[in-house]
């Protein structure tokens, strides 16, 4: 969505999966099926802890902020623009 705004993209939808959402921080954390190996590790600790898993939740949790950097490091195949 961020890159629409900018210019960089043609539409503010996810570019990297098919479900037509628009790419926000929530998507991209909670429902890409393209990143979900890699979120794979962060809701498995956050699910030890509550059952309900929100975006308020893990970005306000500190012990898994470790684990959100290592998701939010981009892979190698993304397009940057």
């Amino acid at each position: 969505m961020h890159l629409h705004r900018i210019g960089k993209a043609d539409s503010p939808n996810c570019r990297k999966c098919s479900m037509n959402s628009l790419e926000s921080v929530e998507h991209y954390l909670l429902r890409c099926p393209a990143y979900s190996d890699r979120r794979k590790p962060l809701l498995a600790q956050c699910a030890q802890r509550d059952r309900q898993i929100s975006l308020r939740k893990i970005l306000s949790a500190p012990r898994t902020f470790h684990r959100l950097l290592t998701l939010s490091t981009l892979p190698a195949d993304y397009d940057r623009h």
